[in-house]
This record gives structure tokens, sequence and C-alpha cells, in this order.
């Protein structure tokens, strides 16, 4: 085939008002394929400053699409340093199969993304060390995206979110059955002052082995049976802040307290070491406009529908207490169902006492009336599974009652003097309110080093985040 020049460099690049780094640059930028076989080769010249290099194929100037954008090796998909000659490798024939790649009407364009204005996803590999890829989207992610398993076991998929600026409400003050749960839910404007990644899943039992080995401390299912069917690609369960954040002994070390960073032996400092990210716990602002997704702030599931609660009465307020001084509970929710393990679909199953009101039957499932698979149901609109339900995510806050004054601050400071830290979402094991975006709980920081052999009351996992610039 013969050389086809393409000699327009876009970059994607924060704006120079804006912008810690150098602008990058991209320029010479030529397409080749060799006579004797499908492997094509994309060269390029990088200069001013290290980039994020993304490549894409067009055909008479149109692109062939993120979903057939695979198979390159080299300068691409990575940082890369500024220099000339950078080269890239394609295989069109597994990439874009039926397709050939012949005549002048194929060209290539690199796109060298600024690092502090990076592509939409960025995909840590944990069978390797510090081996970081960036894509424009779920499409281009190789090996066949979020339908190989691969990505729930070793390869961690992070979601930028683009938050810098932005200013949206917390809380609800919506179906909420008593003073104190309106305190601490009451609406207010909060800002974040930086765009962040976060997991599109929760962090899973295989995910957690490649961070710290199969012989630490922790647990893949709360339910029957223990470690079920799927539990590689459950969420990791049973860990508390002082253990991913602080220390891998039986207390907290407050050297390590947020803003510091992790403690190297923790789960969050191991996992930094192994892949060169500043991976941490989400502050509670950021994990709030995350789930929201944009969606407005009373009234609606992350994926934009509506809440459909329905109001059970109950004749007695015996264990486990009801809402409304036992009155009723607030029961199922088809569009939650859509997006969320939780208690009314296929959740913990309480035998007797209160659970009988919810509607629990033993009739049980593969996901044994536990934890779900990550990624099992509906991703709210950016793409993030298991906001809602599944496992309970540890933030990085103390917890305080009212934040309504601190327009999404991250708390750092024990205001209430009980080391306890904010978690969100709610559980596989929770009814649908607890569920909700604006839905806020407590637990102690070191609650997991009581554990004894039953997890009850030691659900926790977690979400990970990481700061774009840090």
């Amino acid at each position: 085939m013969k050389k086809a020049l393409f000699s327009t460099a876009i970059i994607a690049a924060a704006t120079a008002a804006m912008a810690d780094f150098a602008v990058p640059e991209v320029s010479d930028v030529t397409f080749s394929q060799s006579a004797n076989s499908h492997r094509c080769t994309i060269r390029y010249n990088l200069s001013s400053a290290s980039a994020i290099v993304i490549v894409d194929i067009c055909t008479n100037g149109v692109s062939i699409g993120d979903e057939n954008l695979h198979y390159f090796t080299g300068d691409c998909n990575k940082v890369v340093e500024p220099g000339e000659n950078k080269v890239v490798r394609w295989q069109s024939d597994k990439s874009w199969p039926g397709h050939e790649i012949v005549g002048n009407n194929v060209t290539a364009k690199v796109y060298a993304w600024a690092l502090d204005n990076p592509p939409d996803y960025m995909v840590a590999d944990l069978l390797a060390e510090n081996t970081v890829t960036y894509y424009t989207s779920t499409n281009a992610l190789p090996d066949g995206g979020l339908t190989n398993d691969v990505y729930r076991t070793d390869r961690i998929v992070m979601r930028r979110i683009h938050a810098k600026g932005e200013t949206f409400t917390m809380g609800s003050e919506d179906l909420n059955s008593n003073d104190a749960q309106r305190i601490r839910e009451k609406r207010h404007d909060a800002q974040i002052d930086h765009d962040y990644w976060m997991a599109i899943y929760e962090l899973t039992g295989r995910q957690y082995e490649h961070i710290c080995g199969t012989g630490r401390r922790g647990a893949y299912v709360y339910g029957e049976g223990g470690k079920e069917a799927n539990g590689d690609m459950r969420p990791m369960l049973n860990l508390c802040y002082n253990y991913l954040r602080e220390s891998s002994g039986n207390s907290g070390d407050s050297t390590y307290r947020y803003p510091n960073d992790p403690a190297p032996n923790s789960v969050l400092g191991r996992l930094r070491a192994k892949t060169g990210v500043a991976f941490d716990l989400p502050g509670e602002a950021e994990w709030e406009y995350a789930c929201r997704a944009g969606t407005p702030a009373g009234g609606y599931w992350n994926d934009g529908s509506a809440y459909r609660l329905i109001f059970t009465q109950c004749n007695t307020s015996a264990s486990g207490g009801a809402q409304n001084g036992g009155t009723g509970r607030w029961g199922i929710d088809a569009n939650l169902s859509q997006l969320a393990r939780y208690s009314l679909n296929n959740g913990q199953n309480n035998k007797g006492g209160w659970g009988d009101w919810w509607g629990y039957t033993d009739a049980a499932s593969d996901l044994g009336k536990a934890t779900a698979k990550v990624g099992s149901y509906k991703p709210n609109l950016w793409g993030l599974y298991d906001m809602h339900g599944n496992a309970p995510e540890v933030c990085l806050d103390y917890f305080k009652e009212d934040i309504s004054e601190d327009n999404g601050a991250i708390i750092s400071t024990d205001v209430n003097g009980d080391d306890k830290h904010v978690i969100r979402g709610g559980s596989f094991d929770s009814g649908p309110i607890s569920c909700r975006s604006a839905s806020r709980d407590s637990i102690a920081a070191d609650h997991a080093y009581n554990y004894s052999g039953d997890l009850r009351g030691f659900q926790d996992g977690c979400r990970l985040v990481c700061r774009i610039g840090e």
C-alpha cells in the first residue's frame, strides 16, 4: 500500500488558563501498511510535553469507531514522553475483520491529551507493575471490553467524572422518617474543584487478592455458603477505613489520616505501589455527585427513573423496628430493582422477625441471597455500576450529622469524637430508603477488627477514586 500522510494533529489539552502542564504537540503523522501482512504502522513526533496518546483510524475522514480500535501496540494508550519517530503498530485484520486497508483513503489521527486533561477511561492492570492504559470509551477497551470479566478480576476500570467547577445539590429531605435523618440529608449546594476518576465497579474479591495476597483478612460475600458462585467478582467486604487506608494492624495510625497519603502496608498503599496511581477513597461529595450522574436531587434513582416506593403497613414494631413508629415499611421499588441488589431482590434473607414484613422468602438464586457479581444490574447515566445497593462504600469523611455549611469539603476532623466514617450507597440487605443517592450512614473506622467469623454487621466494601492532577 502507498503511504498516506495525515499532517493534522488533534490535541485535547487544558487551556493555558487552567493548565499546570505544558500543552503537548503532535506533528508529522504517517500511516503505512506492510505489503505482506495486515500490520499497519503509525509514526509521529511529540513535542513540548508528555502526553496520553490515543490513535484513531479513519476512512475518507470518518472514524471506523472505537469498537474497532483494538490490537494497538507501541506508543499509544499510555503516557508517552516527548520525542521524534514515535511508533504505533496496529493489526487491522484482528481489530477490523472483514475490511481491507487499501488506498490513500485510510489515515491515522493522533490525539495528544495533556496529563491534566486525560481521556475518559483509565485502566490499571493488576497482573503487572505500573501498567496503566487510557481509552476514550468502554467500546475501545481491548479483549471484548466490559463483556470480559477480566475487568472485574485482573484490571480496574476508572471513569473520569467531569466535576471541576460544578455546583450540585446534595441531600434530599424526601421520604425521611425522623428529624435526625432530615438533618443529615439537609439539601444544600456543594462544589467540587477538580475532576477525578471513579471505579465503575466496587472493588472485588479477586482484585483485592491481586493487591494484598490470598492470605490477607477480608471476606468475599456476606450470605449463606460464604464464598459462593462468582465470589471473585463480588464486592470485597469487611473492609473498614483503617484497614483500607491506615494500617494492617488492629488500630489506625493518625500519621496516615487523610489528607496524608495512605500507609504503605494498607490496601490503598499497596495498590499505589503496584500501579503508580494515587488511588484513594472518595469524599462523600465526590461519591454523591458521581452517583447522581446529573439526576435531580430528590425523587429519582441514578439512571433518571423516579422512585416507585410502596409503603406496607405492619401490625407490630417488634425486632428491627419499623419506620414511622412501627406502622409500616417502605417496600419494593420496581425501578430500583433494575439498578441494585438490595433486600427485596435476592438480598439478605432474614428468616422470621421483621424480615417477614418485607416479604422475604427462602427462594434463592445462584447469587445466594447476598451481594451480586459487580455489574449485574444497569449502570447509572455515567456508566457506574452498583452505586445503589450491593456493598456499602466507605468514604474519606469523618461522619458529621449536618454538612450543609461545608460546601462539599471532605470532613477531615473527627467532630463527634467517635472515630466514625461515612458509608454510602446502601447494601444488599438494605431497604430502598437506604439505597438512595442522598442516604448517609456511618461506621467505626476500625469496626472490622472485631471480626470473629460472623460477618453480620461487617459488610463494608469500597469504590476507588483517583483525583486528576495528583
